[in-house]
């Protein structure tokens, strides 16, 4: 029966077979190390354990590490080359080739490596090791053979802002399927989640050069490398960081931006990437940092005003930006509506009147706290009535034209937390009701005129925001 040199209990201690290790005095001895780190996860956990009793063999032991990654990928790689790729199976609905058992395979040789990635992503600054195992998923996720991963390992979260389009989706599938991200997660993942904040503070995505390869590579995850996220388009990375804050949970996002080591600049950040002005949709990243910006505000509430961010700058930047208003605009093009009254039998028409008289929220005692401003015993249909009549928006308009739903959810976070502030929060709200009201007087003056969902929506909204006041 053959033993593991990591993991099998009994002889020198781990750390002092490192050292050995590290030395590559005997080389069968080696050999044979390296081989039980490709395939035995159990040898590469106790290999980890010990390399961080040793910090003075981490410059050392990353060339062997590295080395002995690269090696495997390649290996496993080049014997999957062959004939199986081109096995099809043919049946009514046409061709289709077959991966699943040269892809089972494949995973099977790679599944340990791939997974020491992922618990120990620092491995990932490696430039070669980075393209091998983009290369391993992105094979797999052709075959149809997806990697599938059980635990919130670091890396899958790292992948989340990935230049590689498919490894990207991979990131984004699993970390929905591994569900929300606890305080107790959110501290196994604080390495992580600090590089991926500071590439926007620090404003690498404009200089990415500015760190060299140098500096990064010393097997210690500080910054992260160009390599590792997309320098060309600002939307694909927040997107990355807007899946990353939809799944953290209210304490772990906490800790994230308001704890003693929180992301200062972060909020900062969100609202000077909304002020960038862009007519290329593609690149835009307007619409995640809402959407960012939304969920931290669901999740948060008042507390991010502390952070050194004015409520009506904030307001007032997502308003005048273009991507918003082109979007608002595109919206009023493309489903405009007849308002004629009193006629209330026209069923398939929803006039402005008919969302003020039909709309009537229960009013139950208000407790202290934001939270209580958005849970359901407080306001229970505001969410459900505002995506209905989005999705409602978007069935309309067809599917020519895609509608954001935080062009108009955002509002609800955004007053529900300047209801907490009481009696500093009216003079912010007395601005967004002047807007609203702005953007809908004219309907509301005049018996017959056209209107459209924007207008419907931000009636809603001008309701909502009264009825929160009077609460």
């Amino acid at each position: 029966m053959s033993t593991c040199c990591w993991c099998t209990p009994g002889g020198i201690s781990t750390i002092d077979f490192l050292k050995r290790y590290a030395s590559k005095a005997h080389s069968i001895e080696f050999q044979t190390a390296d081989e039980d780190l490709c395939y035995c996860l159990e040898c590469v956990a106790e290999y980890h354990k010990a390399r961080d009793e040793l910090p003075f063999l981490h410059e050392v032991l990353w060339e062997l590490e590295t080395l002995r990654l690269v090696n495997h990928f390649e290996k496993s790689m080049k014997a999957e080359i062959g004939d199986d790729d081109e096995l099809y199976i043919v049946d009514n609905n046409g061709e289709a080739q077959l991966f699943d058992f040269t892809g089972q395979d494949f995973e099977n040789k790679l599944r340990v490596p791939l997974l020491e990635i992922l618990k120990y992503p620092y491995l990932l600054l490696h430039e070669r090791v980075n393209e091998l195992c983009v290369e391993a998923l992105c094979r797999m996720e052709q075959a149809n053979c997806s990697f599938q991963v059980f635990d919130k390992h670091p890396g899958i979260y790292l992948f989340l802002v990935h230049p590689n389009e498919m490894v990207r989706r991979w990131a984004i599938l699993t970390a929905r399927n591994l569900g929300k991200v606890d305080r107790d997660d959110y501290y196994d993942l604080q390495e992580v989640l600090t590089c991926l904040f500071k590439v926007i503070e620090l404003g690498l995505l404009e200089s990415p050069d500015i760190y060299t390869c140098s500096v990064l590579e010393k097997g210690k995850l500080i910054l992260l490398p160009s390599h590792m996220y997309d320098t060309t388009n600002y939307k694909n990375y927040w997107l990355g960081i807007c899946m990353l804050l939809t799944i953290l949970e209210e304490q772990a996002m906490d800790s994230l931006l308001l704890g003693s080591d929180k992301q200062n600049d972060f909020m900062q950040s969100i609202l000077h990437t909304m002020e960038r002005q862009s007519d290329d949709d593609s690149v835009d990243p307007f619409w995640p940092a809402l959407h960012c910006f939304m969920v931290i505000l669901d999740r948060l509430g008042s507390k991010v005003w502390g952070q050194l961010i004015d409520p009506i700058e904030a307001f007032q930047t997502i308003i005048n930006n273009v991507s918003y208003n082109r979007e608002i605009q595109n919206i009023r093009n493309s489903c405009v509506r007849t308002k004629l009254e009193p006629e209330s039998y026209l069923d398939d028409m929803v006039t402005c009147s008919q969302i003020v008289y039909n709309y009537n929220p229960e009013k139950t005692k208000k407790d202290s706290g934001w939270r209580s401003a958005i849970c359901p015993d407080y306001c229970p249909n505001m969410y459900e009535e505002m995506e209905t009549l989005s999705t409602v928006l978007q069935s309309d308009i067809g599917q020519d034209m895609r509608v954001h739903n935080s062009t108009f959810l955002w509002f609800i976070p955004f007053v529900q937390s300047l209801m907490d502030l009481k009696d500093l929060g009216v003079a912010y709200i007395v601005e967004v009701i002047h807007h609203l009201h702005s953007e809908v007087k004219d309907v509301l003056n005049r018996a017959d005129t056209v209107c459209d969902q924007v207008t419907e929506l931000n009636v809603s909204d001008v309701i909502s925001v009264i009825a929160f006041s009077a609460i």
